[in-house]
């Protein structure tokens, strides 16, 4: 037993003569004794962030981002030209941008990372570089809001990050607790697969009592300083980047010889103690070192966090699936707020989702209120374009819909009570313009909220001069890229402009209308119609009034007399050597009860102070009925422009179909074909005229004997003619005469609706006629039974469908 306990003494004695290395533990599996990124391609140089508050933005997004992004693109291809060590701004990533969006905080910055993104250097840099220091806040706090630079943000994303507190880990343990002990694995294992690990906490801590390595390991120099522990008060947070570590790098401090240590850079430039570098021992993060010549006074823990980003799993690199570009004009910056959704186009449920940047407002650095895109302050607005991705949307689109199911949006709200103004979006679907709005001006202040739907169909905008009308020929203002769309263009009512000197363009190009007026041009990225040249003013006013009712026959054609006032209308409008002849250039626009009928001067009469217009309205399908009032509105148009417009409107009321009081006597009689005669007797002063009715009210006018310059007053429509309940199988019609209420039976009426020649019946050759009306070689009155088969008022190609069915036996009348 002596013997034994001898051994066991003398044992402890030999441990006890062996050098102890505080904080060195047994290395993880496999992993080298030292690695050090900054003898890589991958790593920047070291960066200088001058008196800008952007040392968050500088670890994660200079140092570690750029780090994993050419580890990211290298493994894809080995070759690509791609040196971050070169210090080219090409291939190292903006801190800038990072921390304009998001602030000083680190969780901030890496949302800032997933969300938006960043960009080059090339794109967005401090003064003087990241090398070279940047002088104070007011260098940095341009949005680098140029047009596209957020849409490349979208390019340059993480995915995911691992934000681990030490206190939480292991209670700042890190050397003296398994857990700890994990944790400080686990940093050297994600360096020696090539990762940057930022970390950070309070840098006044560090320098109070820093050493010179004694063992230089593998990557030390003689001279290197190093952190053998910390001393508080805490204070000065900043953080920096861990990119290698060594076993072997040793310091004694207070007897005790400390081995092993990380290299953290820092973002201070070179000049700062190991040429940006410091190495921090292991056991310096612990907050209490297993060594009690260590525990000095004010001791307090090194590093509070430390945050990993893997570039083989974390990075969200290329063009996301969908994003949007919105151009917004502003004094403030942090005067709007974005949403984007989506809405199901089968259910229309909507699902929006307001991204970090606008839902965590508070974080971003203001450098005092009101600055506009470009850190201008004193209210001064300035254009700038955004960017916005609907990731969060697209994942969660549900199993069995694609992205095309659904109407995608953004919204834009006021923010600290501030002012903006939307001129325009787009929207991107893998990274290609699908759909613009332009030439916006939405205000968006106060309560106002807009909603913008970003459908794919495209929609052409326009930038009119006032008056303009644009008429698409399909109908719609939409349609799809590569199409065709074909469009007119029109003077509003009340307006008119010159002939010559508009200018129609899309994007800048000239367009030039075809023989018909049409305008056509293939739908891309900018849809904008612009006309322009022409100044467009409302038409002048001309005084109008009716002459006598305001209707009656001439020379056999039922027309509607108006008068208007010489002294309001130009000499060419006067002319009455044109008056009727192809070389005249006005129209006349005539609206009865909201119908409008465009007639040319055929017929004059020339008073003292008007000129007396005839308008033949019964050719265009028109007729009075007796007792009834019409409003009419008139516009004189050359080539379709209204150059004049009556000063009111007038009320005209016509008597007895057009008819004077005198020609109220008349009888009925029946012909050989079974149709009714009327004969409108003691008509002295126009003669004599017979109207044929037929079983459907139609009405034919034959004159008979005529005095030299008399007229003929139609009883158009002067007969209500119904089929009997009790009809007989030949088919007996009541006929009502309007005119004094005699009502007539008759039998089968062999006429009726359709038979525009009048031959008895309704067959194909019906069909000529009532087409060369329709082509204006015939007047309305030469249709023997009138053209409004569907009874809606007109004679249009409904009628002739109408018609075509009932000939090929698939309907009646």
């Amino acid at each position: 037993m002596k013997k034994i306990l001898s051994f066991c003494i003398a044992l402890s004695l030999v441990f006890l003569c062996i050098p102890c290395f505080a904080g060195m533990q047994a290395a993880a599996v496999d992993l080298p004794s030292a690695v050090d990124l900054q003898e890589t391609e991958h790593l920047p140089p070291i960066g200088n962030q001058g008196a800008v508050g952007c040392c968050a933005s500088m670890a994660a997004t200079y140092m570690q981002f750029t780090n994993a992004y050419s580890r990211y693109i290298h493994n894809l291809n080995p070759s690509v030209t791609w040196n971050p060590s070169s210090g080219d701004p090409a291939y190292c990533f903006s801190p800038r941008f990072t921390y304009n969006l998001a602030g000083a905080g680190t969780a901030w910055v890496y949302e800032i990372l997933k969300s938006q993104g960043t960009v080059p250097q090339t794109y967005s840099t401090f003064s003087g570089g990241v090398t070279g220091a940047a002088a104070d806040d007011n260098l940095a706090n341009d949005w680098a809001t140029l047009d596209g630079y957020w849409q490349i943000a979208q390019n340059y994303r993480i995915k995911n990050y691992d934000q681990v507190w030490i206190k939480d880990a292991c209670n700042y343990e890190m050397t003296t607790s398994a857990e700890g002990q994990a944790l400080l694995d686990r940093i050297k294992t994600s360096l020696n697969e090539g990762n940057v690990v930022v970390t950070g906490g309070y840098c006044n801590t560090w320098v109070k009592n820093l050493v010179t390595i004694v063992n230089t390991g593998t990557y030390g120099e003689a001279g290197d300083k190093a952190i053998p522990y910390s001393i508080g008060p805490l204070s000065g947070g900043h953080q920096v980047s861990i990119i290698g570590y060594d076993d072997n790098i040793t310091c004694t401090v207070n007897g005790v010889t400390l081995k092993g240590a990380f290299k953290v850079a820092n973002s201070w430039g070179t000049g700062w103690q190991n040429d940006g570098c410091l190495w921090m021992m292991y056991d310096a993060m612990n907050e209490t070192s297993s060594y009690s010549a260590l525990n000095v006074t004010n001791r307090v823990w090194t590093m509070d966090q430390v945050i990993f980003l893997d570039w083989k799993t974390d990075l969200n690199i290329g063009v996301p699936a969908l994003t949007a570009d919105i151009t917004l004009t502003t004094a403030d910056r942090d005067g709007f707020s974005l949403s984007v959704f989506r809405t199901d186009r089968q259910t229309g449920e909507t699902l929006s989702y307001k991204p970090y940047m606008y839902d965590k407002m508070s974080f971003r650095p203001t450098y005092g209120e009101g600055r506009n895109f470009y850190g201008v302050t004193g209210g001064t607005a300035a254009s700038g374009t955004v960017a916005v991705n609907f990731d969060t949307l697209v994942d969660s689109i549900p199993s069995g819909k694609t992205i095309d199911d659904y109407i995608w949006g953004v919204q834009a709200s006021s923010a600290n009570n501030g002012s903006s103004t939307v001129t325009g979006l787009k929207l991107y679907k893998n990274g290609t313009v699908c759909y613009t709005l332009s030439n916006l001006s939405d205000t968006i202040s106060g309560t106002v909220v807009k909603n913008y739907s970003l459908d794919e169909e495209q929609t052409v905008g326009t930038n009119l001069c006032p008056g303009v009308s644009i008429i698409p020929v399909s109908g719609s203002m939409k349609g799809s890229k590569g199409e065709l769309f074909s469009f007119t263009v029109s003077y509003d009512s009340g307006y008119r402009a010159p002939l010559d000197g508009l200018k129609v363009q899309v994007a800048g190009v000239l367009l030039t209308p075809d023989l018909n007026g049409v305008y056509s041009f293939t739908i891309g990225t900018d849809n904008t119609i612009s006309a322009s040249g022409a100044v467009c003013t409302a038409p002048s006013s001309v005084t109008v009034t009716k002459y006598g009712n305001g209707f009656e026959s001439y020379n056999g054609t039922y027309v509607m007399l108006l008068q208007f006032k010489k002294a309001d209308l130009d000499a060419s409008v006067l002319d009455t050597s044109s008056i009727g002849k192809s070389s005249y250039p006005y129209t006349f626009r005539v609206t009865v009860n909201g119908v409008t009928y465009e007639f040319t001067a055929s017929s004059y009469y020339e008073f003292t102070s008007d000129m007396l217009f005839r308008f033949p309205v019964s050719d265009q399908g028109f007729f009075t009925k007796a007792s009834t009032s019409y409003t009419v509105t008139v516009q004189i148009c050359r080539n379709g422009i209204p150059q004049y417009a009556s000063s009111g409107s007038l009320v005209l009321t016509p008597t007895l179909d057009g008819f004077s009081s005198s020609c109220s006597e008349h009888t009925h009689s029946y012909t050989s074909d079974q149709q009714i005669l009327v004969e409108g007797s003691n008509c002295t002063e126009h003669g004599t005229a017979y109207t044929y009715c037929n079983v459907d009210g139609c009405c034919a006018v034959k004159q008979v004997s005529l005095p030299v310059n008399s007229e003929v007053h139609s009883y158009s429509g002067s007969y209500t003619v119904t089929k009997n309940a009790t009809s007989s199988s030949q088919g007996e019609y009541s006929a009502v005469c309007e005119l004094c209420g005699e009502t007539h039976v008759a039998g089968y009426f062999d006429a009726g609706k359709g038979d525009s020649n009048g031959d008895g019946a309704v067959t194909v050759a019906d069909v000529p006629l009532l087409l060369d009306y329709f082509s204006g070689k015939i007047p309305y009155s030469a249709l023997a039974c009138g053209g409004d088969y569907n009874e809606d008022g007109l004679c249009s190609v409904k009628d002739l469908t109408a018609l075509l069915l009932v000939i090929a036996g698939r309907a009646s009348f």
